[in-house]
């Protein structure tokens, strides 16, 4: 039987598909739309999803995965592609943040945690070390609790002190 060759198109023309995943390129197939805003929007938050934090997420509670996830895609689309911030809003944080409380909560704290610079670097790097500690463990809600205590009261109550006196 012959192996069929595929080809990815990246910005030097035609590669083998093993040379641009050797590359450490990410290929994404999407539906045919108008709206590529729509579509770009769309892959991004699906790669967020998909890609960010995997093994501490299976740890977290829904809106813990949620609001991190729309944290992250709305400092994406600032600085990577702010004409898009608006449909992001529109298709995607408008509808998932604002119909849910707890969800708001998070994202008001991350952007605390985010104003005085500690968001990606402490937040981020210590979740991304739970999920490497606990990630064969079974699913635990206690895991959970201690996730939301360490995001509201040791993060978040001396953050807002920080940022206040910062």
């Amino acid at each position: 039987m012959q192996e069929v060759t595929r080809y990815a198109i990246g910005k030097e023309g035609f590669l083998k598909a093993a040379e641009f995943f050797k590359a450490n390129r990410l290929i994404i197939r999407m539906r045919q739309h108008i709206d590529q805003d729509k579509n770009f929007v769309n892959a991004t938050m699906t790669f967020i999803s998909r890609a960010f934090l995997t093994k501490a997420k299976k740890y977290l509670s829904p809106t813990q995965r949620e609001s991190l996830d729309l944290f992250v895609g709305r400092k994406l689309f600032e600085k990577e592609k702010p004409h898009i911030v608006d449909k992001f809003f529109e298709d995607y944080f408008s509808p998932r943040a604002l119909t849910s409380d707890k969800i708001m909560e998070l994202l008001e704290k991350y952007e605390i945690i985010d104003k005085v610079g500690l968001f990606f670097p402490v937040l981020v790097q210590e979740l991304t070390f739970l999920g490497e500690k606990v990630f064969y463990r079974p699913k635990n809600g206690s895991i959970i609790c201690e996730t939301r205590d360490f995001i509201e009261s040791e993060m978040g109550s001396n953050l807002c002190i920080l940022y206040i006196v910062y």
